[in-house]
């Protein structure tokens, strides 16, 4: 791939949940740099899905973030991220 720069006006805006999910992709090490591309899209995959998890779980069955969280066996020094993304 060839190296390129994007420019601020060539980059769509990003919702605030998008941006809540990259900020869970960059806390994970490794990830960043163009060359971990596909670290970084392994990792936004896994968050979105743990986001959305969290939610469902919350939602279907009337839990608490915390509850949720533990019931999906996250660890707990994990809570704090989750819950701010959420």
């Amino acid at each position: 791939m060839a190296d390129y720069e994007i420019d601020d006006d060539d980059a769509p805006e990003l919702t605030d949940y998008q941006l809540k999910i990259m900020d869970l992709v960059l806390s994970h090490e490794g990830v960043r740099g163009h060359h971990n591309r596909d670290v970084a899209f392994y990792f936004q995959g896994k968050e979105e899905e743990r986001v959305s998890s969290i939610k469902n779980i919350m939602e279907s069955m009337k839990m608490s973030p915390i509850e949720a969280m533990a019931a999906l066996k996250i660890p707990e020094n994990e809570y704090a991220k989750y819950e701010a993304a959420i």
